[in-house]
Order: structure tokens, then C-alpha cells, then sequence
């Protein structure tokens, strides 16, 4: 397949929203040729393009949606035709890898069941997630911004490709290929996606010019290879446009700066240009302490700064909630999560204590590990604050809104403002909680008290009438399910709903939201994608069917139903259409796909188990999740140790190889008279032949396919008469063809590792030829006269 390049839109462009109608727009012209540019398996297409920004223009990668949605069922068919035709081009892509003898009716089937459906947002985004793993790449290895860009475009492009030819084969090869099939075959293959990314970034980095590298690319990769770029994406299933600002740090960069945030923001796609977000949240790593130019930046100085940052001021602006996920683990705190924690509950009181005009702060951390405390009130001080300090945040969000004036609510306020107004004037220690206080324990009764009444249907009328909004709905639901798994007391499988119960808060409150965990990837993406679903069903913008579905879960519930049917019906439907929407992009940007495992039980019919399997913490899903694969995440991940020594093996290896070859077979003699091997013909064959003919210990995994080679392309390599003793510039150009198509097979294999030493043979070949083709070349312009036929041997 020819070389392909992103499509790209000129111009800084205002908004989100009228960049996206700008690419769509661009896609959809009659006449547009989008063969040679790049798509995701989500049924988009990738662009690039400009946002205005505070300090300059920001890049954009912009994926906007191809698929129809159509109005109705009378219309699912005529949608369906347009969606084929527009995305035609991606399927030409996928088709074109196929040998051309081999029938693709399997392809097509499986495309049009995948790609084309409402199923698409739950298949990994695995073009998506290589865009921003190669540029990490990038960003780790060197400081040269132009040999940055040029080794990207190489290496996406290389690694598109061989995504690209291994999907076509995996559908083209079954009938019936459902979402989950999918989705564990692209995991397996993510590693070796990596692998060959990490490849082709080296060897064009280290191809002369070498570029300029970074020293301890391990630091780099854990600290400083965020991708400071934005990221918009348009899908028609939810009707929502996400915005997503970049962050030139991590969120595990954490030492002597503040936290790595990064916004997220929501439009209804069907808004004008300049309309402002619907939902605009921040995704936010644990906040801690740090030391700035020897003074310490407390959790409360950082709540500050996000308010002034932001322009919140005022005594009637909407209190802000942290919707912490991170877990109060049972035991040994060995990440420190419980400490964390700790400290942000003391700094939110600080903050609030001393905030002037500025908003509230409050927190919400119920913790979704299936290895975290229970919440409730005879519990740990950590468990007792954790539980007051969510039911503060419910008693001035969600029961404000449905029992406006209420006077208990107002009776709960008062106690919390006179124990903020202790500290303040430091009648009460710093370090004391809300809950050990006296305004605390009241507060607690009372919460107590309220919660017992909800669940007994007094102080709130669960009915669910048809002129009920949607955002009554969601309000309703979620109180109903906090009151019943977090009254007070120990409910035993209260953390089987905290996932819900978080997306559930995020999607029915708009307070400028923090939501993460201790580097806000894992445990953010999946209740963002969550938030995502609700939300947008919320705005009235989800495809209808969809919202039929989600509209009847919300109600059955309201007016009666369990609390387990109730959370396996959204589970289920997010599984299914949403699992991997624009919610996982972040972490992507951030340090690399999430870990975020699930174990369905075997023994358990799919879609009917709520509870947790496995012991590592990064198993929070429910067990009814099938559509999830992340099993191989942590390898390619930036911040973990694989990725790092992968990296670092490889620049060592690769210089090592090629100062090797140089040395072997292209170097001078020592007289520096004769040159050992002098024309391309017999470099290319003896860096090849050397291969194929001699025994290694390791790394010789294709000495049949490089015997293959040698075989096939004897008339390149054999010197039949006087007149083919010249070796041209056509030879080295059809030659070079040749390799690069060799090498490609080889990356595409499954015995293919980023020290595979055929695999540097192949790139130090590609570049002694291309260094031949770019002499010819010059030495032409130098003359000025016409490139030269042959070259003397």
C-alpha cells in the first residue's frame, strides 16, 4: 500500500465544535479522495488540524464520526447504504492487504456487523491508542521537534499499516466475529504494535543525521511524555462532541509541581459554533503536596489556584466536587492511597475554611476497588470522613435540587459552616475531621436519619411520570441507590455499585467536577465512558433506541425495581455500546492505555454478575463486562518499567548492530586501499546472505524467509554478463522496494520482537540504499544534469 498521510485542516479555528463541523464538512465533499489518509476501527476519520489557544495555537488530532445515525427504524436501511459508501474507503484499506486472490466476502460482512454498527464505540481504538503511543515514542527519544515529527510520520504510518493488514486477516478469516472476539485480539497484538512502533522510531532517528537523544529516556517516558495536544472526537451513538485539553506533563509527574489536570469538555453536537459546554469536568491525578522554589503548595493552595484559574468567585457560584475514585485499601496502604486520601479530606476542610468568595469544595470518594473498606459510620476515622463528606456533597447537590428550601438541608449546612468557622479561628485542631466534631456527630445523626427516610420513600416521591426530565430521572435514581448502599451502616455489597454510583453523580451534576484516582487512567476511564452514557442521555442526545433502553432501566428502578437489575441493565448497555468511547482517550494522551481488567465467570451467564474477579487492584470491573480486553496494557504503558527497558535495549542495540554492519561491510580495509564490499549489489546480499547462511544462538527466527528473498530476487543479485556488472539507481530504487516489503512481513509476524537482528539487517539495508539513492541525487543537482543511469561499481 502507498505511503499515507493525515488529512489536515489549515487555519486556528475558534472552537471545538466549529473545528469539527470544518472536518466533517472537509470528509464529506463530493470528490474527496480519503484513501490516502487514516481512519480508526470506531468508524472515524483522523485529521489534524488547529484550536486557538491562551498561549498560541494547539495542535488537534480530530476524529470525527463517518457513520449515519439514522431517525428511525423506517430509515436504518437507507443510513445504513450511506454509512458503507462513506466509509468505503477505509474498508478499500483493510481489503487491500488481502492477497488478491482470496475471496473478502467474511471482511465485508464482519465490517459492516463491526465498523458500521451502533457496536462500534466498545472496539479498542487501537489506531487512536498507536497515535499517541508512537508520539511518546518520539517525545522520549529526542528534543529534535523536526527528526520528532518526520520519525512519527514514518512510524504511525509503518505501524497503521501492519494494524491494518493483521485486522483484515482476523475478520476475513471467520464468520461472526462479535465485538469482545475483536477487541482480545487487538489486546494480544498490542505488544508487538509497540514493539515495531519503538522499532521504526529508532532506526529513523538513528539514521544519519542522527538525530539529537534524550539521556535517561526511563525518566522521560514516566515524567514527561504527556501528549500536549488536544483531542476531539464527534460520535453520533451519544450525539456528543468531547473535547479533551492536553497536558505537557503526566500525572505521574507529580514531584515539585502541581497536579497534571486536563479538561473535559462536552457539547451536544447538534449546538451552534459558540455555544458553551455542556458538561465541563476535569480529569485529576490524587492531589498532594509539593515543594515550588523551597515553599510548600498545600492540597488547599491548589483548590485555590484551580478556582482563581478558572474565574470561580462569587458566594452564588456552583460548588465544585472531587469525585475521588481512589480506593481506602484494607491493609497495608503500599500506594499510599489512604494517605492520600487523608490529605485532601483535611485540605478540602482547609480550603473551604478560608475560601473568601470562592466556591465550595467538597468529595466524593467512594471508592470502586473491590479491595477498598466500607464506608459507613462505626467504621475508621478515614471511613466515618469518606461516608460525612459524600453525604455533604449529595445533601448540596442532588437533594438540593429535588427538595429545593428543605429545611434539613439547610439544618446540615449550618453544621458544617459552624465547624468550618472553628477552624478558621482556630478553635478546633487543624488536623480534627468533620466527623469527630460536635457539628460533625449531629450532622451524622441527621444524615443518618434522612437516608433511612429516603429509602422508605418519605422525603423523596420516587414516581416516574412521562413528563419527568431526564434529569430528574438521574437525580432520582442516584439518590435512591446512595441511600441504599450507603446508609450508615456496613452494607456488604455496597462497593459493587460505587461505579455507579460516581458516573451516576458526574453525568447528574455540572460543578466544574475533579474526577481520578492516584494518576486518574485506570479507574477514571471506565466511570468516565459511564459518565459519558448517562450524560449524554441526560442532554437528550442518545441515539433513541438507546435512550428507550436507558429511560426504562432509570424508571423500573424509580418505581420499584432492585438495585442489581437496575446496575447490570446500564452496565450491560454501556458494555455494549459505549465501553470504549472518547472516555479512554485521555489516559492515552496521558501515559498509555489503561489497565483496567475484568474476569467474566464462566460459570455465570454473561451480562448477570455485578461482583469483582481477581486480586490484583486494577480488577474493578463488574464480572458482566465482556466487551473489555486490557489484559496487555501495562506493557505499553509509559510510566511502567517494559516500555522503558524496551526502549532503552533498543537504542543500544540498534547502534551496536549498525557500527557492526558498518564496520563488516562498508568500511575500508586496513591499508584503506581496498573497500571491502563496494557496490550496493554485494552489501545488500552479504548483510542478507550472512543471515540466512549463519548459524546464531538467537534472533534467527527467518532464516527461511531471508533464503526466500535471496532466491527470488536472483537477477538483482547475480552478475550474468559485462553489461549488468553496473549496478543503477533503478536497481537500487526496485531493490529498496523489495526490502521494505520484506521487512514489513517480518514486523507482521507473530516471531517478531524489537531485537529481532533480521529485522536491523532489513533497516541498516534500507539505509545504505536510500543513502545511495539521496548521493545519486545530490550529485546530480551538483551538476546539474540529470540523475544519473549507472554507477560505477
Amino acid at each position: 500500500m502507498s505511503e499515507l498521510t493525515f488529512l489536515k485542516i489549515e487555519g486556528n479555528h475558534s472552537s471545538p465544535t466549529q473545528l469539527a463541523r470544518v472536518v466533517q464538512k472537509e470528509v464529506d465533499k463530493p470528490g474527496q479522495n480519503l484513501h490516502e489518509h487514516y481512519f480508526d476501527l470506531q468508524g472515524q476519520a483522523l485529521v489534524e488540524g488547529q484550536l486557538k489557544g491562551k498561549a498560541g495555537p494547539r495542535k488537534v488530532l480530530v476524529a470525527v464520526d463517518l457513520v449515519v445515525r439514522s431517525a428511525g427504524k423506517s430509515e436504518e436501511a437507507q443510513a445504513q447504504v450511506r454509512t458503507q459508501a462513506k466509509l468505503d474507503f477505509f474498508y478499500q484499506q483493510l481489503a487491500g492487504t488481502l492477497p488478491p486472490e482470496l475471496s473478502r466476502v467474511k471482511l465485508r460482512a464482519n465490517f459492516d456487523v463491526l465498523t458500521c454498527s451502533d457496536q462500534r464505540f466498545s472496539i479498542i481504538p487501537i489506531h487512536k491508542e498507536m497515535y499517541f503511543h508512537v508520539l511518546r515514542c518520539v517525545n522520549a527519544v529526542t528534543i529534535d521537534q523536526d527528526r520528532a515529527r518526520a520519525a512519527f510520520e514514518f512510524a504511525y504510518n509503518h505501524v497503521y499499516q501492519l494494524i491494518n493488514a493483521d485486522i483484515a486477516a482476523f475478520l476475513n478469516d471467520r464468520k461472526g466475529v462479535r465485538v469482545g472476539e475483536l477487541n482480545r485480539f487487538i489486546d494480544q497484538q498490542r505488544v508487538k504494535y509497540a514493539a515495531v512502533a519503538e522499532s521504526m522510531v529508532m532506526s529513523h532517528l538513528l539514521s544519519p543525521p542522527v538525530a539529537d537523544l534524550r539521556e535517561k529516556k526511563r525518566k522521560w517516558l514516566k515524567t514527561h511524555t504527556a501528549a500536549d495536544m488536544d483531542f476531539i472526537a464527534t460520535n453520533h451513538v451519544t450525539g456528543v462532541l468531547t473535547h479533551v485539553t492536553g497536558c505537557k506533563q503526566s500525572s505521574h509527574s507529580k514531584k515539585d509541581q502541581p497536579a497534571a489536570m486536563m479538561a473535559i469538555d462536552r457539547y451536544a453536537l447538534a449546538r451552534p459554533d459558540d455555544a458553551k459546554p455542556l458538561q465541563s469536568q476535569v480529569k485529576v491525578p490524587s492531589l498532594k503536596e509539593f515543594k515550588a522554589e523551597g515553599d510548600s503548595i498545600t492540597v488547599s493552595q491548589q483548590i485555590r489556584d484551580f478556582m482563581v484559574d478558572h474565574n470561580l468567585q462569587g458566594r452564588d457560584t456552583p460548588l465544585v466536587v472531587y469525585n475521588l475514585l481512589t480506593s481506602l485499601p484494607r491493609g497495608v496502604d503500599s500506594c499510599d492511597q489512604q494517605a492520600s486520601a487523608k490529605k485532601i479530606f483535611k485540605g478540602a476542610h482547609h480550603y473551604n475554611a478560608t475560601r473568601d468568595n470562592r466556591p465550595m469544595f467538597y468529595v466524593m470518594n467512594l471508592p470502586i476497588n473491590q479491595h477498598t473498606q466500607y464506608l459507613y459510620y462505626t467504621g475508621s476515622p478515614e471511613q466515618r470522613e469518606a461516608l460525612l463528606l459524600a453525604d455533604l456533597a449529595m445533601v448540596h447537590t442532588v437533594l438540593r435540587d429535588l427538595v429545593p428550601g428543605s429545611r434539613l438541608v439547610a439544618n446540615i449546612d449550618t453544621l458544617y459552616q459552624n465547624y468550618l468557622r472553628k477552624r478558621s479561628s482556630d478553635k478546633e485542631p487543624w488536623e480534627s475531621y468533620f466527623s469527630k466534631s460536635l457539628e460533625g456527630k449531629q450532622a451524622i445523626k441527621l444524615l443518618r436519619a434522612l437516608k433511612e427516610g429516603i429509602n422508605h420513600g418519605k422525603v423523596i416521591d420516587f414516581s416516574a411520570n412521562d413528563d419527568v426530565t431526564r434529569d430528574v430521572l438521574l437525580k432520582k435514581a442516584l439518590l435512591k441507590l446512595y441511600a441504599s448502599k450507603y446508609p450508615g451502616h456496613k452494607v456488604d455489597d455496597q462497593k459493587e455499585y460505587a461505579s455507579l454510583a460516581q458516573a451516576l453523580f458526574l453525568a447528574a451534576t455540572n460543578n466544574y467536577n475533579f474526577k481520578g484516582c492516584k494518576s486518574a487512567n485506570e479507574r477514571f476511564s471506565y466511570i468516565e465512558n459511564l459518565n459519558a452514557l448517562l450524560f449524554a442521555f441526560k442532554a437528550g442526545t442518545l441515539q433513541g433506541d438507546i435512550a428507550r433502553q436507558m429511560r426504562d432501566a432509570l424508571t423500573t428502578y424509580i418505581e420499584g425495581g432492585n438495585e442489581r437489575d437496575f446496575a447490570l441493565t446500564l452496565h450491560c448497555i454501556n458494555d455494549r455500546y459505549n465501553v470504549y468511547n472518547a472516555g479512554v482517550v485521555p489516559s492515552c494522551m496521558d501515559t498509555g492505555t489503561p489497565k483496567c481488567y475484568t474476569k467474566p465467570d464462566k460459570n455465570v451467564a454473561s451480562g448477570k454478575e455485578l461482583r469483582v474477579g481477581g486480586t490484583n487492584t486494577n480488577f474493578f470491573l463488574a464480572r458482566s463486562y465482556c466487551n473489555v480486553s486490557q489484559d496487555k496494557a501495562s506493557a505499553v504503558q509509559a510510566h511502567a518499567k517494559k516500555m522503558g527497558k524496551r526502549m532503552n535495549k533498543l537504542q543500544e542495540f540498534t547502534e551496536k548492530q549498525w557500527e557492526k554492519y558498518h564496520r563488516t561491510y562498508c568500511s575500508s580495509s586496513s591499508d584503506g586501499k581496498v573497500i571491502k564490499i563496494a557496490d550496493m549489489r554485494r552489501v545488500a546480499r552479504a548483510v542478507i546472505a550472512d543471515y540466512a547462511e549463519k548459524a546464531f544462538a538467537w534472533g534467527s527466527h527467518f532464516k527461511q524467509e531471508a533464503r526466500d528473498f535471496l532466491a527470488d530476487n536472483t537477477d538483482l543479485f547475480l552478475v550474468k554478463s559485462e553489461s549488468e556488472s553496473k549496478w543503477t539507481v533503478e536497481k537500487s530504487r526496485e531493490l529498496l522496494k523489495k526490502t521494505v516489503v520484506l521487512r514489513k512481513k517480518i514486523q507482521g509476524s507473530e516471531k517478531f520482537s524489537h531485537k529481532s537482528t533480521f529485522n536491523t539487517r532489513l533497516l541498516f539495508t534500507e539505509h545504505v540504499l536510500q543513502s545511495h539513492l539521496d548521493a545519486a541525487k545530490k550529485t546530480a543537482e551538483e551538476v546539474e544534469v540529470p540523475e544519473p543511469v549507472l554507477v560505477e561499481v
